[in-house]
């Protein structure tokens, strides 16, 4: 049984510096703690049956149109059937995102043929803690997250924006991340960087690992310091409550930061 010990000590074993690798899709807009778990989910389902699972080569169409990611797509998040050509867009983000996450942790690996993208299992040990439930996404997400920020030079910003979490230090995390993003990867529009930072796990989920308490009010997911009972605030229609369990939900005067 692996446990969060377990993902520290794989995350330590890889350097993932952002200025040396250029890679700005480290993260993006649909790497969410229940898709991650869901597409993990789907690869460990589609390698099943193959003794050697690092020997069985696969691209997202072929996971995103197999059996029982079709299914669970439709049913879970309500989604449009796989081989439905108008969701073919939507379906290349929510199957490729989460892949190329899993790929530049070595989780998987990468090989682009003929401008194809193939992946393969690399540690399927990890694959299937990832799999098994949110909660465990949700936990390699924050170490990785984290992990990255530390390699990449970025987590001073973030380190003082959660020991003191105010409207200046949350503007300075924000402009550090938009600038360091323009400046070493190929994303070149702010408002890819703005989808990063605060529609995606980026943020939200290093809030999440620091263990922030939270308040659920008018669809609005209060993200509150238990002491200083100041943080943030911002619209999650996604929220699942079995992501948070053991916290006990409590209602506070929140300063509002940003909506």
């Amino acid at each position: 049984m692996l446990t969060q010990q377990s993902i520290r000590d794989f995350l330590a074993q890889s350097d993932y510096d952002i200025r040396e690798s250029g890679n700005g899709r480290w993260i993006d807009q649909k790497c969410t703690p229940d898709v991650v778990c869901a597409v993990a989910d789907f690869i460990c389902n589609y390698v099943a049956d193959d003794p050697s699972p690092g020997s069985c080569p696969f691209t997202s169409k072929e996971i995103w149109h197999s059996e029982y990611a079709s299914q669970y797509v439709e049913a879970v998040f309500k989604k449009p059937a796989p081989k439905n050509k108008n969701a073919k867009h939507e379906y290349d983000k929510f199957f490729q995102q989460p892949m190329e996450l899993l790929a530049y942790a070595n989780v998987l690996g990468k090989q682009k043929i003929k401008g194809k993208n193939y992946y393969w299992v690399k540690q399927i040990n990890i694959l299937e803690y990832i799999a098994l439930r949110e909660r465990n996404a949700l936990i390699f997400l924050v170490l990785y997250i984290e992990k990255t920020l530390h390699d990449s030079g970025l987590w001073p910003f973030f380190h003082t924006f959660l020991q003191s979490p105010s409207s200046k230090t949350y503007t300075e995390v924000r402009n550090a991340f938009f600038n360091f993003t323009l400046a070493y990867t190929k994303i070149s529009k702010l408002l890819e960087c703005c989808r990063i930072f605060t529609k995606v796990p980026l943020l939200r989920q290093i809030i999440f690992g620091n263990r922030l308490v939270f308040a659920v009010q008018g669809g609005y997911f209060f993200m509150v310091n238990t002491i200083k009972k100041v943080l943030l605030v911002f619209k999650w229609a996604t929220l699942r409550k079995n992501l948070f369990a053991g916290f006990t939900l409590q209602s506070f005067c929140v300063t509002i930061i940003w909506v």
